[in-house]
């Protein structure tokens, strides 16, 4: 019996700035300054972000309670 190993869904930037309906510069922003932010991966000489990794980030956002400023 075969087992199929799932191949993860790879974004690159501009897909991720519209999954995610941001600016390139935000992105990039949001890469440096959260911790909590997924990683990039290069795959060649691009960059690319995980689409679960994506859905991971905005589910524990909007779980994680807002800061009182």
């Amino acid at each position: 019996m075969e087992t199929q190993t799932s191949t993860p869904q790879l974004l690159s930037i501009d897909e991720t700035t519209q999954v995610l309906r941001l600016s390139r510069s935000t992105l990039y922003r949001l890469h440096k300054s959260d911790p909590n932010f997924p990683k990039m991966i290069k795959v060649g000489r691009s960059s690319r972000f995980r689409l679960s990794d994506l859905e991971d980030y905005v589910r524990q956002a909007v779980e994680r309670p807002k800061e009182l400023h």
